[in-house]
């Protein structure tokens, strides 16, 4: 329940303080990675500042990230979603730790995608990057 742990949030913090959140963007891209790392949906800007506004809080930005993994998470995970496959949860979870675990050239390859993006805002990303201030 977002609004729940946001409520929560919101009354610990003192006055003018900032939450920074990161959560899974678009709904059409919602697949087993998703089921696996518990997540219950995906969010639409709109959906996130609604959520955060209802609860009192004021949104200082809500930018998509992530944008140049849209298409390969598309191809790689929702596509087969779409096509029935289904794979056991270890397996899943599996995969989205070695990711964590990425040749060091590779991570300096998406760092500066990460870099450029932030440049070139686009409207759409896989997660939304939101920060809000206690009113």
């Amino acid at each position: 329940n977002e609004k729940e742990f946001l409520k929560n949030v919101y009354e610990k913090m003192e006055v003018s303080g900032l939450v920074f959140l990161s959560v899974p963007a678009h709904s059409w891209l919602f697949a087993e990675h998703d089921v696996a790392l518990g997540h219950y949906r995906r969010y639409s800007r709109k959906s996130l500042r609604r959520v955060f506004e209802d609860v009192g809080f004021e949104v200082v930005s809500c930018e998509f990230i992530f944008t140049f993994l849209v298409v390969p998470a598309f191809l790689m995970r929702r596509l087969p979603f779409l096509m029935g496959r289904r794979r056991d949860t270890k397996i899943v979870l599996a995969e989205a730790e070695s990711i964590l675990n990425l040749p060091r050239p590779l991570v300096h390859i998406l760092g500066a995608l990460c870099k450029v993006e932030r440049l070139i805002k686009l409207p759409f990303g896989l997660s939304l990057f939101a920060v809000a201030r206690k009113a």
